[in-house]
């Protein structure tokens, strides 16, 4: 049952009426008959009825649930006073309109109601999408909704009606797909956060964190809030007969939530919205970062490792089981940030990076997944330094184009050379860099199909060992002493001199990312 008489007052609207009501225990109905009924004096519970003028009802009888009363304009004030003495709740409409038409009016909108709500009800019995389920009450409710989880979340979103315009607190939640916990703490700190989150019924919240005012309904299970429902008066004035409405059609939400196990990914209140900000450098406020770290058990003193990962393009796995897996590894809570999966390993007093080692190698194998992964460090308050260096050991091998292969795991530590070169390769003065007579062995392998510059790369990578570089090139090692001798012969390098040879590995990766514009 989901009428009320509020919520048929605010949907009715007939020219130069006036209306009243008088609502002595709320109830909610499910459609409207004549008074009296057929029977006399027998009145079903969830029928309104609706009759000319105020009726004498029979003391200590039988009373109707409701009554919608007809009055001329003339005799509203009168009848206002007569409604007070009913025992039961009543709509008082002073309204020229002969009877039936009012009658038609108001039942019209009863049943284009009811279709609506069996609609929904249908689509939540058959397991439709939580995206349809949103955008059916922007129908029922005529503005735009919002569903997110504990951690604010979002699990769907209104993208049908554009009111991006309104707010800036909603568009954030439309752009970035969580409540940014700058906001989240704004609410926490102000205290309407915990007066929103303690109310069991659907509220109107007018928060000064919002543009405009929203109903919030908790959803909850067992006593623990699961998520909310937002319903922003962006389109219409959000009115107080709209709320039993708003908890009708949560309800039926929270039981799609509860039947599809898709939408029951919890990381903990707050914590994904709270990450993401660190990881993207938004959050910087030590404070803030020191207080929900330590709600998270975590402290400045241990050591961390963030890892980035991402699917291969040909596995079917979904990015919930990589999730799942990256939690059963040592305690590490994922994130899913940036069409990634971001982490932070959290290590104690000591590194423990052999184990990480062991349970990245099990996740990238079992689940073909490709993994970046920071340097190791002490304390969290600059993680976005962290997280942008196991993105780069997951992306580089796209820009270096020496790089051979394209292992599953890489280690920043690994790249970290290549990623200075990058970007100072977006400087115009980049070229200054090469060493004088690399220049010359380039140009001699294009023209020449040799590999002189590859050779001289993989001899100084491995500390000029003629046994590594020749296995690692496939070449036998007097093929690799000609080609040495070829390259002193060019170019005239002091090897022996480990200036030289540092500056020579730095122009050789710079080379790699220069390529043809070296």
């Amino acid at each position: 049952m989901f009428l009320s008489l509020t919520l048929l007052a605010e949907r009715i609207h007939f020219a130069h009426s006036q209306l009243y009501i008088h609502e002595t225990i709320p109830k909610r109905y499910l459609d409207l008959m004549f008074y009296p009924p057929p029977a006399p004096l027998q009145f079903s519970p969830d029928i309104l009825y609706i009759v000319r003028g105020i009726p004498h009802l029979p003391a200590g009888g039988a009373q109707p649930p409701g009554l919608i009363c007809i009055v001329g304009e003339d005799a509203f004030s009168q009848a206002k006073d007569r409604v007070l003495e009913l025992s039961c709740n009543c709509l008082l409409i002073a309204c020229a309109l002969p009877m039936e038409e009012i009658f038609n009016e108001i039942h019209s909108r009863i049943l284009f109601l009811r279709r609506q709500i069996e609609i929904f009800k249908t689509a939540v019995y058959t397991q439709q999408s939580l995206q349809r389920l949103i955008e059916m009450i922007y129908d029922i409710m005529g503005n735009p909704a919002y569903l997110v989880d504990s951690s604010f979340k979002v699990l769907a979103i209104d993208r049908g009606h554009d009111m991006r315009e309104l707010s800036a607190a909603w568009r954030r939640l439309e752009d970035e797909g969580y409540l940014p916990f700058d906001l989240v703490s704004n609410l926490i700190s102000s205290g309407e956060l915990c007066s929103m989150e303690s109310e069991e019924r659907a509220v109107i919240v007018h928060s000064r964190y919002f543009y405009v005012p929203f109903i919030n309904y908790n959803l909850t299970q067992g006593g623990k809030i699961k998520g909310h429902l937002f319903i922003a008066g962006m389109k219409k004035t959000i009115s107080p007969g709209e709320l039993g409405l708003a908890e009708y059609l949560g309800d039926y939400v929270l039981e799609l939530l509860q039947k599809s196990s898709r939408f029951q990914n919890e990381r903990g209140d707050y914590y994904e919205h709270f990450m993401r900000d660190l990881f993207s450098g938004r959050l910087t406020e030590p404070d803030k970062i020191r207080q929900q770290m330590a709600s998270l058990g975590a402290r400045p003193e241990e050591y961390f490792t963030v890892a980035v990962l991402h699917t291969s393009a040909e596995h079917g796995l979904s990015d919930e089981r990589i999730a799942s897996q990256m939690e059963r590894c040592s305690g590490a809570k994922p994130v899913f940030y940036q069409d990634k999966i971001a982490v932070l390993f959290k290590h104690g007093k000591k590194p423990d990076t052999a184990a990480l080692e062991r349970g990245m190698g099990q996740i990238s194998t079992g689940l073909d997944c490709e993994i970046g992964i920071s340097d190791t460090f002490q304390g969290f308050y600059d993680l976005h330094t962290y997280y942008l260096q196991a993105e780069w050991a997951l992306t580089c091998p796209s820009f270096l184009k020496g790089t051979a292969g394209h292992p599953m795991i890489r280690y920043y530590e690994k790249y970290a050379v290549g990623h200075i070169l990058y970007i100072f390769s977006k400087n115009e003065h980049s070229k200054s860099l090469i060493l004088p007579g690399l220049s010359d062995l380039y140009r001699y392998d294009r023209k020449n199909h040799t590999e002189l510059l590859r050779t001289l790369h993989v001899y100084l990578l491995h500390e000029r060992s003629s046994i590594i570089t020749s296995r690692l090139l496939h070449i036998h090692r007097n093929t690799l002493a000609y080609r040495i001798d070829k390259i002193l012969d060019l170019c005239g390098f002091a090897l022996d001199d480990p200036a030289v040879r540092q500056r020579l590995l730095l122009s050789l990766e710079a080379i790699d990312i220069l390529g043809d514009t070296f």
